[in-house]
């Protein structure tokens, strides 16, 4: 005989979990059956104690460690289309659990159990401290609406537009980075190989070194570079060490909100909040309610949410959103029509839309003149080293 760990639903769509003993998977399956249950998941257990039918315990909640942008709107996707086929949210969980990493299936897995414990996605997902509250608050409503296939397709769609930006501007940057790197390296290499065997050279035949390589020379001494790398890589892991630190949320608003990185910064938090509000109002939640769950955690964006929601609760929406400071006046346009028109929801996506489109269009211009930028620096920099180094060569030809 062998124990066989099985989940399934019984006729009132309570799902069991426990073990049962069979002289085989195919016999295992057929008793199961023939109780009127529906098979999830069978699997054999080696040295298992046989028990009865019976609720599994609610395991222990995993580490609260936010989940990938990339394994959010992967996991989306793999519920919306499962469970639109008809297939159980218990047995769609345990198929998202198949071929991800290690960590990923671990947190599936968890999920899984305290959904087959009698627990709502919602409330597994709540508990593993893995996910945004405004999209764990989403698939909640989606389940008391009854319309919870429509919001994780639209929560797939979401998180994908938000991955498709962040790979976008991955994908400006390596070049940029490539070439900072090969041009760095052939920098180190003339000025820790090439430049001292020509100064070598130079003193050893006793003549005299020309000003503009004693300059070059000077700046680019070996032991003054590695000190200088020495110091930027401790300064580096400093500043990484801060930024997930307890002050880090102190340090990224400072980083965002106080320098030239600010308008881009209010940009993509502008772009994500609209497209968060929007879901949010077309799934039935009100305005304050919206606006709370689409909060970005930068304080000072927040602020301003939080003076729009002051505004709601004494003027009326029209009145509120002229008065936002943090809305450009093309989505204050764009909100007007779509409140007229009774047409909010997708007057916000448009605007999101439009923004996005425009934001690629300057980062694509940004770097078109970035990199040229680039070369001529790194360019001056390798001439000039090149031709600290020639120059005493000419210097030893006048003397032949």
């Amino acid at each position: 005989m062998q124990s066989f760990h099985y989940r399934c639903q019984d006729q009132t769509g309570e799902v069991r979990d426990g073990l049962v003993d069979a002289k085989s998977e195919l016999v295992a399956r057929e008793t199961l059956q023939a109780r009127g249950w529906k098979v999830v998941k069978l699997k054999s257990v080696q040295g298992a104690p046989t028990l009865s039918a019976r609720p599994s315990p609610d395991p222990e909640p995993p580490p609260g460690r936010p989940l990938a942008l990339k394994d959010r709107s992967l996991l989306y996707l793999k519920l919306s289309v499962l469970t639109q086929s008809g297939v159980h949210i218990l047995e769609a969980l345990e198929v998202a659990a198949r071929g991800e990493r290690p960590a990923v299936a671990e947190l599936y897995d968890r999920m899984a159990t305290l959904v087959a414990s009698g627990h709502y996605l919602s409330q597994a997902m709540a508990r593993s401290e893995a996910f945004p509250e405004s999209q764990v608050s989403l698939i909640r409503l989606g389940e008391e609406s009854g319309k919870l296939v429509g919001v994780l397709a639209r929560l797939a769609t979401t998180c994908r537009e938000q991955q498709r930006r962040r790979d976008q501007l991955v994908a400006s940057l390596t070049y940029p980075l490539f070439l900072l790197g090969a041009v760095g390296s052939m920098i180190l290499l003339l000025v820790g190989y090439l430049v001292p065997r020509v100064n070598a050279l130079i003193a050893n035949m006793g003549l005299e070194m020309p000003a503009f390589t004693r300059v070059v020379v000077g700046l680019f001494e070996p032991h003054r570079l590695a000190v200088a790398l020495i110091f930027g890589l401790l300064m580096s892991a400093l500043a990484l060490a801060a930024w997930f630190s307890p002050v880090g949320p102190a340090l990224r608003h400072k980083l965002l909100f106080e320098s030239p990185l600010k308008p881009v910064a209010a940009r993509l938090l502008l772009i994500d909040f609209a497209r968060n509000l929007a879901l949010l109002l077309e799934v039935g939640f009100d305005w304050d309610r919206a606006v709370v769950l689409s909060k970005s955690g930068f304080e000072g964006f927040d602020r301003h949410l939080d003076r729009f929601r002051s505004d709601l609760k004494n003027h009326d929406l029209p009145r509120a959103i002229a008065a936002c400071e943090l809305f450009p006046p093309v989505l204050k346009g764009l909100l007007e029509t779509g409140y007229e028109s009774n047409r909010i929801g997708q007057f916000l996506t448009l605007y999101a839309n439009l923004a996005d489109e425009e934001f690629q269009l300057l980062v694509e211009q940004f770097f078109q003149l970035f990199e040229p930028l680039v070369l001529l620096i790194l360019g001056a920099i390798v001439g000039a080293i090149v031709t600290a180094s020639f120059l005493p060569m000419m210097a030893m030809l006048t003397q032949l």
